[in-house]
């Protein structure tokens, strides 16, 4: 639908109703559309991947192993017989249930998957902290502390965050590598209390399912061995995380910490390969279960019958083509698709039952369709009209606080501090302001609380991470 010249406030009021269901099923059409092609894309990605690196083969458990390759194996069967979709409705039911179940389990594997790869990142960084410790204590031993300007070094790095506040995302980059950079030397107190006022700020006007998911998903940042299925599915995995954990690291050389850590980042990425081909199979199943539901709108004249074919590779780019076709439609529609809604609403104009539940139904697909994560279905399509108030969410957090409690008196210091940068790190809006930030870093450099070899080697490497950032910036911008 070409909208360029249509105003909207000179449209009559039975007319906007009409430009609102025509654009609602242009959308749900392309949408459509564009889950047939991604799901032949996604396919042939699949396959070449199974075929170079064979993740089914990196799954040790063969339970696991051989579900995993029979979702696999009928997804990839319902994709190569996608003509059969337009045929008729007789099983459309059963596939879209099917569909449905495969979702499910692939979601919980990939859930389990990624709490292997958090708990294997803890021994990762249990390694490096004990490999960083010595290299400062050799490196920086003669240097004195009068050798170290440390408010001049403050005064650096609160300019380089000024100077980068205005891209959110490269702001958090440059707070997450400073901290990654820096000891931890926060008292439990205070801990809770950043994570509490992030968690807070970070959850205030979500619906409910979201709220919790998030509450969840910090859990399992902080910890993931509470997952359900930890240490019984993919247990080999499970296996490999405690034997390194037994290891008595006070005894061990660098090399044989530079060893095990080498091996703990080959089995992490291993896992991260089954997770990641774990998650394109839930993503698949997403545009499958779209298109399913939305196949008798499709315009099957509109279909290249020639790129549906599986075993043609070379016709990735003539799939691009059509998706960046279908999108750059809905792009140019959907500008125009808020303001007609706007526009009705100004006037009081009433959307009936029917309409509505078409324009929810456009919601949940656009849902399912714009998941790149393959995330949970509650958090998917959550109910934006069940909004908890303010003491829901105190009581959460609180919960979450206390549960953060409890478990860190069973920590030793190491893995405490391992655990808690863990968790700050990932945490959408650790500190508020960059004075936040500054006093945070001014307690980690503070010589009362972190030994000055460790003080010189944090602020080298920050020193080294500023200038790398700001190289990148000037190659970026010119």
């Amino acid at each position: 639908m070409n909208v360029d010249d249509i105003k909207v406030e000179e449209i009559r009021d039975d007319e906007l109703k009409n430009y609102i269901k025509n654009i609602n099923d242009e959308h749900l059409s392309h949408i459509g559309h564009l889950s047939l092609y991604y799901s032949i894309y996604n396919s042939i990605l699949l396959i070449k991947e199974k075929d170079e690196k064979d993740f089914i083969k990196l799954i040790k458990n063969r339970g696991e192993r051989e579900l995993i390759e029979k979702h696999y194996n009928d997804l990839i069967t319902i994709v190569k017989n996608i003509d059969n979709i337009f045929l008729d409705n007789k099983d459309r039911d059963e596939v879209i249930e099917k569909i449905y179940k495969i979702r499910k389990e692939l979601y919980n594997y990939l859930a389990l998957l990624n709490s292997y790869i958090i708990e294997l990142g803890y021994v990762y960084e249990t390694f490096d902290y004990s490999i960083r410790q010595r290299i400062a204590k050799s490196k920086y031993k003669n240097l004195h502390w009068s050798d170290l300007r440390l408010n001049d070094f403050l005064q650096n790095i609160l300019s380089f965050l000024l100077e980068n506040t205005e891209d959110y995302n490269e702001f958090n980059y440059i707070l997450g590598t400073i901290i990654s950079l820096t000891p931890f030397r926060l008292t439990k107190e205070k801990f809770t209390e950043i994570v509490g006022d992030s968690l807070r700020k970070s959850l205030k006007d979500m619906p409910k399912s979201i709220v919790e998911n998030k509450l969840e998903k910090a859990k399992n940042d902080f910890d993931s061995s509470f997952v359900k299925g930890y240490g019984i599915k993919f247990d080999d995995i499970f296996r490999q995380v405690e034997s390194f954990k037994k290891f008595n690291i006070k005894n061990m050389t660098i090399d044989e910490l530079e060893k095990e850590k080498k091996v703990v980042k080959e089995i992490i990425l291993d896992v991260e390969t089954v997770a990641n081909a774990v998650r394109s199979l839930g993503l698949l199943t997403n545009k499958l279960y779209i298109l399913y539901i939305l196949k008798d709108i499709i315009r099957v004249s509109d279909i290249n019958k020639d790129i549906l074919n599986l075993e043609n590779k070379n016709v990735l780019t003539d799939l691009e083509k059509q998706i960046d076709s279908y999108e750059d439609s809905i792009i140019k529609t959907v500008d125009f698709f808020q303001e007609i809604n706007r526009e009705a609403f100004n006037r009081g104009i009433s959307i009936d039952e029917k309409l509505n539940a078409e324009l929810e139904n456009t919601r949940k697909m656009l849902a399912y369709y714009n998941d790149i994560f393959f995330e949970k279905e509650d958090i998917l399509y959550p109910n934006l009209d069940d909004i908890p108030d303010e003491n829901y969410i105190e009581q959460n957090v609180n919960n979450f606080l206390q549960y953060l409690n409890r478990n860190v008196k069973h920590m030793g210091n190491l893995e405490r501090k391992i655990r808690m940068k863990g968790l700050l790190l990932k945490l959408t809006i650790p500190f508020s302001s960059p004075d936040k930030f500054m006093n945070y870093l001014e307690g980690s450099l503070n010589i009362k609380v972190t030994s000055k070899e460790e003080i010189f080697l944090a602020i080298d490497d920050i020193h080294y991470f500023m200038n790398y950032f700001n190289e990148y910036k000037i190659k970026k911008d010119s």
